[in-house]
């Protein structure tokens, strides 16, 4: 009978480590996801900010084409050149923003899809801890082991 319990202590005493080992790789892997996350995060604030400037350069050129646009009307022979070359110039500004908007975009939803993947990442993870905890919750113990229940009897 003894050795029932030895093998099931020595067997509790494994699953015991196994789970630790295995709640200690998940805090790493949790650690370094959060350090990922904080990464994302700082890129993404980065190019918010490029964005915001582009989209301030290109405001400000704008403007100033619009300017040069309506003092080039008063110009009588010239103006109609100037005016070629401005409206040349404000499609290249155009096109510039549409491209320029288009690669954000594009890397606003990149940043998106490894967040995404990252979170699925966090809820598998969390998954996987909730499973190692309730692994980890130690057994009931009975009331008297077994020799106790016989001393109480013989007296």
């Amino acid at each position: 009978m003894d050795w029932i319990i030895a093998i099931v202590l020595l067997f509790s005493v494994i699953t015991a480590a196994a789970a630790l080992l295995l709640l200690d790789r998940l805090m790493k892997f949790m650690h370094r996801t959060e350090h990922m996350l904080a990464e994302l995060h700082k890129e993404s604030l980065q190019l918010i900010q490029q964005g915001r400037l582009i989209t301030e350069r290109g405001q400000h050129l704008l403007e100033t084409v619009e300017r040069v646009s309506q003092e080039s009307a008063a110009w009588s022979d010239t103006s109609s050149r100037i005016r070629g070359s401005v409206n040349h110039v404000h499609e290249q500004v155009d096109g510039w923003i549409t491209r320029t908007m288009n690669t954000l975009d594009s890397a606003y939803e990149a940043q998106q899809h490894r967040i995404h993947d990252l979170l699925r990442w966090v809820d598998t993870a969390a998954g996987l801890y909730a499973s190692v905890a309730a692994r980890r919750s130690p057994p009931t113990k009975p009331a008297h082991t077994p020799d106790e229940a016989d001393a109480a009897i013989k007296q």
